[in-house]
């Protein structure tokens, strides 16, 4: 597991590095992976931050919870958050404070319609009638 997470914390500070507009993010994989260590809640699980869900290794995000496009400065660790594949994909270019204003409006939606606003969301605003 140890290995596993090495390797996503150096893809993940490799990815930021690439994608931010101002400068390389203030911390290194080595410190990521220290964060996230801390985080753990026990036996290779961790909780997503967004849904509250435990995440084993192989689901488990990193998420900028203010997006990168929007940052106006170095991207810290402050920044981040532990997040879900699902959480992630769904939150897009949201603010992680808009993402949990959606996330409790999802709870009160019937789940059809909970089934296609997240289409919707993955699909990046593409809607396909079935």
């Amino acid at each position: 597991m140890a290995a596993q997470l090495k390797r996503k914390c150096s893809a993940f500070v490799a990815h930021s590095k690439k994608r931010s507009k101002l400068a390389p993010p203030d911390f290194t994989a080595a410190e990521l992976y220290d964060w996230t260590a801390l985080q753990e809640q026990g036996s290779d699980v961790w909780q997503c931050q967004y849904c509250r869900n435990p995440i084993g290794i192989d689901l488990l995000q990193f998420d900028h919870r203010v997006p990168l496009a929007w940052h106006t400065r170095r991207v810290s660790m402050n920044d981040l958050t532990i997040c879900c594949k699902r959480c992630n994909q769904l939150k897009g270019q949201m603010s992680g404070d808009a993402f949990d204003v959606l996330l409790k409006a999802i709870k009160t939606m019937d789940p059809s319609s909970v089934r296609d606003l997240e289409s919707r969301l993955l699909g990046a605003g593409r809607y396909r009638r079935r």
